[in-house]
């Protein structure tokens, strides 16, 4: 998968990209937190000076709340897709766009508007296919429409605001990127920690994972059932990207 906090950087450079994480943090913090505490309110907007008339704490905690809320989203999420994936495997006895190519073929499972902050290609020789391609090719495989499903944060902060899948191979891995630390994640930064799941897994550093011995564990459970606090606002945002390759 693409790494994209570069793991074999100098410690210099790994305390330079923690702090620039931390400033991003507090950026996204402003940003993230003002809109979610009037979302709801102001139909999942909010003004300039409603974002700045909010005292720190409260945009400290909206922000926590989002993130942890957005956490449980984004695990649902990543059994969803990795359910799909092996659907289509079933189906067809391959995964998605397995064959097509010597090269690993990566796909940024995000909507047209996550995509403009995607400024890192697939590492070289790697190629990327559409999101449209991706959801057009399970579709066709399992004969009916399916629902989209992305991260519900709609600008990056310390980590991407996107999921990823990649097939090299006949191996696929499906990431998605959390807030908060799990026992069956990976760090990569500070508020920025890997969730990935694969048909080959590793359990060493890279910490990837057979998805039945991911889903079907007590920790894995226990987190995605947690109750969302703000399960409205997060219902409207899922509702308006459902099928977002086909607007």
């Amino acid at each position: 998968m693409v790494n994209l906090s570069n793991m074999s950087q100098k410690p210099s450079l790994r305390l330079l990209i923690e702090v620039s994480n931390r400033i991003a943090i507090i950026i996204m913090v402003i940003i993230l937190a003002a809109t979610t505490v009037h979302a709801e309110a102001k139909h999942l907007s909010a003004t300039t000076d409603e974002m700045i008339s909010l005292p720190m704490t409260q945009m400290l905690i909206a922000y926590e709340g989002f993130q942890n809320d957005a956490d449980i989203i984004r695990l649902e999420h990543l059994r969803y897709w990795t359910n799909r994936v092996e659907d289509y495997h079933n189906k067809t006895g391959k995964y998605p766009f397995q064959g097509e190519s010597t090269v690993p073929i990566y796909v940024f499972v995000a909507t047209s508007q996550q995509q403009k902050y995607i400024t890192q290609p697939p590492p070289a020789p790697a190629i990327a296919r559409s999101m449209k391609d991706f959801v057009k090719i399970l579709e066709t495989s399992l004969g009916k429409p399916i629902n989209e499903y992305y991260d519900p944060q709609y600008a990056p902060d310390a980590k991407p605001n996107f999921y990823m899948y990649m097939i090299d191979g006949d191996t696929y891995h499906f990431a998605i990127h959390t807030h908060q630390k799990y026992l069956f994640s990976k760090r990569v930064a500070t508020n920025y920690y890997k969730v990935e799941v694969s048909n080959e897994p590793n359990y060493g550093v890279d910490l990837i994972l057979l998805p039945d011995n991911l889903f079907n564990t007590s920790h894995y459970m226990k987190a995605v059932n947690k109750a969302i606090q703000k399960p409205e606002f997060f219902d409207k945002r899922i509702t308006l990207t459902l099928h977002a390759t086909k607007e």
